[in-house]
């Protein structure tokens, strides 16, 4: 069975991505999976400084923040969940920055499988493909990972507009199949 790491970039509670991703896990649970999941807004995660340092020592960063917590979540998962609303066509500022931080481990996070699960104001799937563009370029990063699966809630600007949406089915259906 796969430990699944549902990494929540949303600043809302129990927004329409965390319904998504909700889904997703308990399709996971279902299929016999262990899903743990990390609300990056509850954290407290500095910018990456750009100084590389952990590039020098082993995958360590400099900074002592609540990113040593996400770190050690995301080595320790074998599916990890980009969960995050999309803003401006792309990553929350929350998710861009521990994105960012990721670069600290980017030697060692190989072999995982990655999905992304994003809502959005847009009408229509075509108006998100920067995001599915960032995202495949971000898991490319890491050798061996690939690309699980991605799904979109279009037309979910107000927290409950994803309610009732067959992508609620769709994620569940995909978290049975990991």
């Amino acid at each position: 069975m796969s430990r699944v790491l549902i990494l929540q970039g949303s600043p809302r509670r129990r927004g329409n991505t965390a319904a998504l991703a909700d889904s997703f896990a308990q399709g996971a649970k279902a299929a016999g999976h262990t899903v743990t999941e990390i609300s990056l807004r509850d954290k407290q995660i500095g910018d990456c400084l750009g100084c590389c340092a952990c590039q020098k020592n082993r995958g360590q960063c400099i900074q002592e923040d609540d990113m040593k917590q996400v770190y050690a979540a995301m080595l320790g998962s074998d599916v990890i969940v980009l969960a995050n609303p999309i803003y401006f066509y792309t990553w929350t500022a929350t998710m861009k920055r521990a994105l960012d931080r990721s670069f600290a481990i980017e030697e060692a996070l190989t072999h995982k499988t990655f999905y992304l699960f994003s809502t959005g104001a847009a009408s229509q799937e075509s108006y998100m493909a920067h995001m599915l563009e960032s995202f495949r370029l971000y898991v490319d990063c890491f050798a061996d990972s690939r690309i699980g699966g991605y799904l979109f809630g279009c037309n979910t600007r107000d927290p409950g507009d994803i309610q009732g949406q067959p992508v609620l089915d769709r994620a569940f259906e995909m978290g049975k199949r990991i």
